[in-house]
């Protein structure tokens, strides 16, 4: 007697092929495939900006040698981060693959990269950026534009971060910054850059009670500051330097020659 065999409609058959056309698909509501696409983005968000290193190796591609990661480590880890490396050492460029990384991880960030010279700046993009974009793919695809003339160095991505290149000056910070970088910061106004944001209670009483007798100038030298910076300082604090004040009232009672003298 021939055996008996369990009947099979045409959909189990199918289920058995390898003909991925005339295999039944499984239907997932498109909320839960967003759903947990974005529990995906999430966890790999939190896992590249704890471990930036990681996020250069594995998206961008770009190798990094054991002294780069620690520097890397350093650069994440520090609001105020202070460098100190030899020639040669590639700190333009890790600076660059830096400034593209936090662009990526942190979108709608502002990067303000400061040098003695916007030239001297400017290679940090046309050169380091620009040549990171023509090697490595996943670099390219984050940078929807990039400037480099003689009057603006700035790269804008797609996510709506940008990086720009100012000369040394004492607004180079601007008021919207997130990131501030200072490239080779071996002059002294270099220095004075890096604390002007960090007043002292000392300074600032300094420089309001002697606001009237002393210009800007002569407060910033006995603190330390430039005249532009003392200025930015009282004018936030809302005070203002006048060089015509006098008293309104002086003339009221004239009860001096001096004050005759005048009529």
């Amino acid at each position: 007697m021939p055996k008996s065999q369990h009947y099979q409609n045409q959909s189990l058959k199918d289920a058995r092929s390898d003909d991925v056309f005339k295999k039944p698909k499984d239907m997932t509501l498109h909320q839960t495939i967003d759903g947990e696409r974005k529990e995906r983005i999430k966890l790999w968000v939190t896992l590249f900006r704890r471990n930036p290193a990681r996020f250069i190796d594995t998206y961008f591609g770009i190798h990094l040698h054991p002294y780069q990661i620690l520097m890397i480590w350093v650069l994440q880890r520090s609001n105020l981060a202070y460098i100190v490396a030899s020639r040669a050492s590639a700190k333009t460029w890790l600076i660059a693959v830096w400034a593209l990384t936090l662009g990526v991880l942190y979108p709608g960030i502002k990067i303000i990269v400061c040098a003695k010279t916007l030239k001297q700046g400017g290679i940090l993009i046309s050169e380091k950026i620009k040549g990171l974009i023509e090697t490595h793919p996943n670099v390219a695809r984050e940078v929807r534009s990039y400037t480099a003339n003689a009057n603006t160095y700035e790269v804008i991505m797609h996510c709506g971060s940008t990086i720009r290149v100012v000369p040394s000056s004492d607004s180079s910070r601007g008021k919207n910054s997130v990131l501030f970088i200072l490239l080779n910061p071996l002059l002294e106004e270099h220095i004075k850059m890096i604390r002007s944001d960090m007043w002292t209670d000392k300074e600032i009483l300094y420089a309001v009670e002697n606001r009237i007798n002393k210009s800007y100038a002569e407060i910033g030298k006995d603190i330390g500051r430039t005249r532009n910076a003392v200025m930015v300082k009282l004018n936030r604090l809302g005070y203002k330097l006048d060089n015509y004040e006098f008293d309104k009232m002086y003339f009221d009672v004239i009860d001096t020659q001096d004050k005759a003298y005048w009529f």
